[in-house]
């Protein structure tokens, strides 16, 4: 006899054998209990693996450059904890699957229950039901939920360490730089020293060393190099550009108009609705004219029309003759294939060299906190690394909510101005640059057609004597400078 039909007919057998089986096994409230106490213990140990990733990132900034077998070491255990998270998500995910599953089925008992009160109502209704393809159907179901099951443990099951050097080694250099980004800027905010000498009652014998006198900034910066904000202000000089013209390009809804009006300083492009059509707005920072081209957003989750294709490729044309960079604007959150998928079918519409001349703007930089923007370029995977090596590793962080002078316009500036030094001016299309050299080409022809060479048989010192007459049984051959008949003997 079926589970079924010995539920509907109840009898002393049946209720003897479910009450083994609750004294037997646990209840569903207990298992939902117990899930719910492990999912708290397992949020208690993924607080604890961040908590010690930090730890090991910090450890591999101390000992980057003085030991790096304890740097490499530290970045292998954080690799690990990173692996032990990862399983930890799959192991509450499966988890949260069967508190469901016991959660419905702890409803389906009691909805059966107020059904069997019911099926004695209709049992002339269903004669002709078979409860043997009911069971067959509800063992094929728990048959799947094993099937499940089986997946989710092969998925969240851990493997061995499959580090590669060459990554850590990368990451460990740019664990590197941040430290010293962060110990430059320390350094910055320290008071200087004064270059003036200062009164002393001692006056210094002539035969004292000149390398015992206490040395200043300057000599400072000698010995331990050029000073790195001197060098880059250096650098911005040499590469500073009366005009600067940008496209900004993304999106809708990423803050990219609000990024134009940061760079303004005023709002110009309107934020309550997104933009059909392009528009162009000018502005004077620190001495430079600043052109900026805002282009309608393309759509996230269907194809952008064409008309916005056409409109979004003439925006490039609307700052002759042509831009210095276009400002990839990309909102800090979850970035996924889609959006690398997007981003590679608009960036299709300007060619493939427009990637040179590309620069990443991440808004919405508030949410990164205090987590720093090579850290979420890591945690966030190969599809964003994949946009940045295709613009070169070039971004910037701006915050929109900081408006008029403020020091981060001028590096974004700096930025775009290096890049356009780096890559060799404008961003041209490549048909009007295939015009342009085909136009180059005919010049130079008509130079060469102009300046034609002597016949190798002709007499030099008869083609120096302009003035000459022609001899008889001559062939006259006009010339293309000057209507002058040079002759040519017969041979």
């Amino acid at each position: 006899m079926s589970k079924m039909s010995r539920m509907f007919k109840g009898g002393s057998g049946s209720s003897s054998s479910s009450s083994r089986s609750k004294k037997s096994g646990p209840s569903p409230q207990e298992a939902i209990h117990r899930l719910r106490e492990t999912e708290e213990m397992l949020t208690k140990k993924q607080e604890y693996l961040e908590q010690k990733i930090e730890q090991e990132i910090a450890i591999a900034k101390k000992n980057g450059t003085k030991n790096k077998r304890a740097a490499l070491q530290a970045l292998k255990r954080k690799k690990r904890h990173e692996q032990q998270l990862s399983q930890i998500d799959g192991t509450l995910s499966t988890i949260e699957f069967q508190r469901e599953a016991l959660e419905n089925a702890s409803t389906n008992t009691e909805v059966l229950k107020n059904m069997g009160f019911a099926a004695k109502a209709i049992k002339g209704v269903h004669q002709n039901m078979d409860i043997d393809k009911i069971d067959s159907l509800m063992q094929d179901i728990t048959e799947q939920q094993e099937v499940a099951q089986e997946i989710c443990d092969a998925i969240s099951r851990p493997f061995g360490d499959t580090f590669d050097e060459d990554e850590l080694l990368a990451e460990l250099a740019e664990l590197e730089k941040e430290e010293e980004e962060e110990r430059m800027k320390e350094m910055a905010r320290l008071p200087r020293v004064p270059s003036s000498k200062t009164p002393s009652s001692r006056v210094p014998s002539s035969k004292t060393p000149s390398s015992r006198v206490p040395s200043g900034a300057p000599s400072q910066r000698t010995k331990d190099g050029p000073d790195p904000e001197e060098a880059r202000r250096a650098a911005a000089a040499a590469n500073r550009l009366e005009e600067v013209r940008v496209v900004l390009l993304g999106w809708r809804w990423p803050g990219k108009s609000l990024t134009g009006n940061t760079i303004l300083g005023r709002e110009e492009f309107r934020l309550e609705r997104a933009a059909e059509f392009c528009v162009k707005r000018e502005t004077e920072v620190e001495g430079r004219q600043v052109v900026v081209v805002d282009t309608p957003g393309w759509f996230s989750s269907q194809n952008t029309p064409p008309s916005y294709q056409q409109e979004i490729v003439r925006g490039a044309s609307m700052c002759p003759p042509g831009p210095h960079a276009f400002l990839l604007v990309i909102p800090v959150g979850m970035f996924s294939d889609v959006d690398r998928a997007r981003i590679q079918e608009h960036m299709a519409l300007f060619g493939e060299r427009a990637w040179k001349h590309t620069l990443v703007v991440f808004t919405w930089s508030e949410v990164l906190k205090d987590i720093s923007i090579e850290r979420y370029i890591r945690r966030e995977g190969r599809d964003l690394k994949w946009v940045l090596e295709r613009c070169g590793k070039r971004y910037f962080v701006i915050n929109n909510n900081i408006w008029g002078e403020h020091p981060q316009l001028a590096r974004l500036l700096e930025a775009v101005e290096k890049m356009a030094a780096e890559v060799g001016g404008v961003y041209i299309p490549e048909k009007e640059e295939e015009k342009k050299e085909e136009e180059e080409e005919e010049e130079e022809k008509k130079e060469d057609e102009a300046v034609r060479p002597l016949d190798e048989n002709q007499n030099p010192q008869e083609g120096r004597d302009l003035g000459a007459r022609p001899k008889q049984n001559s062939a006259p051959r006009l010339c293309s400078e000057s209507l002058i008949y040079i002759h040519t003997p017969i041979l």
